[in-house]
């Protein structure tokens, strides 16, 4: 809204037109929106400056808040009717060179354009390249050299990959400096190459005008206001002094019924160097320079964007470190950047494309444990920092094998280590992060060795009992080297667990039930040490029993599920009743879930179990007349999907969830039963005769020779009218349809609409254009 005196108009619905105040008036409100302070009024040549703006009528939209200081936006970080916070953005430009520049013999494409630039100190250079797409073997890039003449990079020169499109940036920070540069031979002969020249200078102080719109609407600005600048944050305060000693006189200008903003050099930190390029989580970066606060919280250090969380300053100096558990990145070279609160942005006067760059590698500063056993499988745990990846992107080896990767957090690593024989193995860690690959450096105060030693190594001597037969019992197992912890003992015998209850030095106590049948081997596992070593090779073995079949007996026509009990069953369980199989449904080590196949009544039949190539003692199932639900009569008096279907017959169950009735192999939900009747709602189906079963749970299958028939009936049609011209979608609903059914309207197919779903209950069609006069 643009300020100024509004009228408020109200109209209430049984009125005759607007409401008036008491003198008889619209009445009307005044809005404002009017700067009256603007604090601090100068700050960092290079931006980064927070603003503090008071007045009237800002509001409290944020996306609606627009502040500039000159040309450079001001990026709200809060607002009130009152007051608006913000932070100078970077002051720099960014430079644009292509090659689009026209060579003297090659024409366009072949020259930087502009050739020669005058930048500024904080300026980005930005250089992009094209290659028409006909050009093969082309390969541009952005390569500094020392002269115009020679291709010879200088000292941390800077330089882009080269590519035959591509983008490069630069930012340029120191003044009175001359860049050379190339875009590198272009092609595969080294003849065609491009050149171009960047001169530096001095970013100049100035005074800038501080604007502020709301809604697109600007401020007015009273500069005689009268109000107080801001008090001192609390917490840590912010430095609203110019640099010590610095004597360089302010700018001037500036309009005077504005707010003005002065880019001063004595406002402005400079960074000179720093100690290191690369370093881990538990190095210490010096930053030398001026302008700095000695306050340590009023220096705000990131590398990339991740803060470098500073220990201790001076005016001259900044130590700071990356902490570990806000996760920076790691392998990737990042910009530095310093701010000074609430001076500004610190100009980086540091030479060289890496040299203002840092890299963050991974670490290792402990390894537990330190020795281990030579059979491998324990848990060997990495501790550091710079994990930053998951089992995928890490790779851990001990010695030349690698350890199997079981938990990564950024400051832990847990693997399984491979076995060795007595020695020391070295671990190392590579970390594949940010696009780049990178070895985690060593800062254990020993050696990243772990050694692998026959003392540390547990040994198994006897197991008692040597035999199973799938009841408790209780295992001792007889050694050396198993410690006194039974949280850190796993044992397992024939892969199944043992549960551990006492551990001594030389003993191992657990019990077990059920064991896979068979020989099978006793392991010790050491969680954080590994395998003991079975010295005498020792194996047990759990017998083939099979203790009883639930139920006895059942359906001739099969579809009873029998539970074989007993001890030792595996994965690769077989159950033959007669030679035919049960199918299987579940196997645990006690017991066999399958399903019985249809047999001839008979007592005694022959039921067969093997399982890892053990054979079980015989047993015997029943197939029994009295064990058959008999399915005799069968009414569906509206042969159509949603009627009820009445069954008679016998050995039904009373309770409803143990029946299940299929027709054509499609549930009949069952509504209610009772030994001799079962009723349940047809579902839909295609018209036709169709079989009906009635499974019983603990009995199995009814016969099948009983039938229910299906005829095509038509409810509802939806829409019932329609365009002449015809392809509307129509929806029949009924039952009984079938693939094959044809739909016609006025004589005419209506053909399926194949992106529909179509059922036995449902069919969607087009409707075909009308044929004949209409009046």
């Amino acid at each position: 809204m643009s300020q100024g005196v509004k009228k408020v108009w109200v109209f209430a619905s049984t009125s005759n037109g607007a409401a008036v105040n008491s003198l008889n008036q619209v009445p009307e409100i005044e809005y404002l929106l009017k700067v009256t302070n603007v604090f601090p009024k100068s700050g960092s040549l290079f931006g980064g400056t927070r603003v503090t703006i008071t007045g009237v009528g800002f509001g409290t939209n944020e996306s609606l808040t627009e502040v500039k200081v000159g040309d450079t936006d001001c990026d709200v970080d809060s607002a009130s009717d009152t007051v608006i916070e913000c932070t100078i953005q970077d002051t720099g430009d960014v430079v644009e060179i292509n090659n689009q520049g026209i060579h003297k013999v090659h024409g366009k494409g072949y020259g930087w354009t502009p050739k020669n630039a005058n930048v500024k100190v904080g300026d980005t250079i930005r250089w992009t390249w094209t290659t028409y797409f006909y050009i093969i073997n082309f390969n541009p890039c952005v390569r500094q050299t020392v002269n115009l003449t020679s291709m010879v990079l200088p000292d941390d020169g800077f330089i882009s990959a080269a590519s035959p499109n591509g983008v490069f940036e630069y930012r340029v920070s120191k003044s009175n400096v001359t860049y050379y540069y190339s875009s590198c031979w272009i092609e595969e002969y080294e003849i065609i190459r491009y050149i171009g020249t960047l001169i530096v200078e001095e970013k100049p102080q100035s005074v800038e005008e501080v604007t502020v719109k709301v809604g697109g609407y600007e401020a007015t600005y009273d500069v005689n206001s009268g109000v107080s600048d801001p008090s001192a944050p609390s917490g840590c305060s912010e430095i609203r002094t110019p640099k010590t000693g610095c004597t360089t006189a302010p700018p001037t200008g500036g309009a005077a019924d504005k707010f003005n903003f002065l880019l001063q050099t004595c406002f402005t930190p400079v960074v000179d160097s720093f100690s290191t390029g690369d370093g881990t989580t538990s190095d210490s970066i010096t930053i030398l320079g001026e302008g700095f606060s000695s306050t340590p919280c009023q220096n705000e250090v990131y590398i990339g964007k991740d803060m470098c969380t500073v220990q201790s300053s001076t005016e001259g100096q900044i130590v700071c470190s990356l902490d570990a558990a806000s996760s920076p990145l790691v392998c990737k070279p990042q910009m530095f950047s310093v701010r000074v609160a609430n001076r500004g942005n610190a100009n980086i006067e540091v030479s060289g494309q890496n040299a203002r760059r840092f890299v963050l590698y991974p670490m290792i500063s402990g390894i537990s444990p330190s020795s281990v056993s030579i059979n491998g499988q324990g848990l060997l745990t990495i501790t550091g920092s710079g994990f930053q990846g998951d089992e995928n992107s890490i790779v851990v080896t001990v010695g030349s094998l690698t350890c199997a990767i079981q938990s990564v957090t950024y400051t832990e690593i847990t693997c399984t280590m491979p076995a060795f024989s007595a020695s020391n193995q070295l671990v190392e860690v590579k970390v594949g992060a940010n696009g780049r690959v990178c070895d985690a450096k060593c800062e254990v105060s020993a050696s990243c060795e772990i050694t692998y030693a026959l003392a540390s190594t547990p040994e198994m001597t006897s197991v008692a009992p040597i035999s199973f037969d799938g009841t408790s019992t209780s295992v001792t197992i007889t050694g050396q080297g198993f410690g006194t912890d039974s949280s850190n003992v796993m044992v397992t015998i024939g892969g199944a667990d043992c549960t551990v209850s006492v551990v001594t030095a030389q003993t191992v106590t657990c019990t077990i039930t059920n064991v896979p049948v068979g020989s099978q081997p006793v392991v010790v596992l050491l969680t954080y040490i590994g395998l003991a070593t079975n010295t005498n090779n020792i194996q047990i073995t759990s017998q083939a029993i099979i203790s009883s079949i639930t139920p006895s007996e059942g359906s001739i026509h099969g579809g009873t599920m029998i539970d074989i009990a007993g001890n030792g069953f595996t994965n690769d369980t077989v159950v033959t009743i007669d030679g035919a199989t049960c199918q299987i449904r579940l196997v645990t080590l006690s017991s066999v879930k399958c399903m019985t196949p249809s047999h001839t009544a008979q007592t005694g039949v022959a039921v067969n179990v093997m399982a890892n190539g053990v054979n079980y003692p015989a047993q015997t199932f029943d197939y029994t007349t009295a064990a058959t639900p008999q399915v005799n009569i069968i009414t569906f008096t509206t042969p159509h999907a949603g009627e009820t279907v009445f069954i008679n017959g016998a050995g039904f169950s009373s309770d409803q969830i143990k029946n299940k009735v299929t027709i054509n192999s499609v549930d009949c939900p069952v509504t209610s039963s009772s030994p001799t009747e079962v009723q349940c709602t047809a579902p839909a189906l295609p018209d036709g005769t169709h079989n009906l079963v009635v499974h019983v749970e603990g009995k199995g299958l009814s016969n099948d020779d009983k039938t229910v028939t299906y005829v095509i009936t038509l409810s509802a049609i939806n829409p019932t009218q329609g365009s002449v011209g015809g392809g509307q979608k129509v929806t029949l609903t009924g039952s009984g349809f079938r693939n094959t059914t044809i739909v016609e309207i006025c004589n005419q197919e209506c053909q399926r609409d194949e992106s529909e779903v179509q059922t036995a209950a449902q069919i969607i069609c087009l409707v075909p254009p009308a044929s004949g006069k209409f009046y």
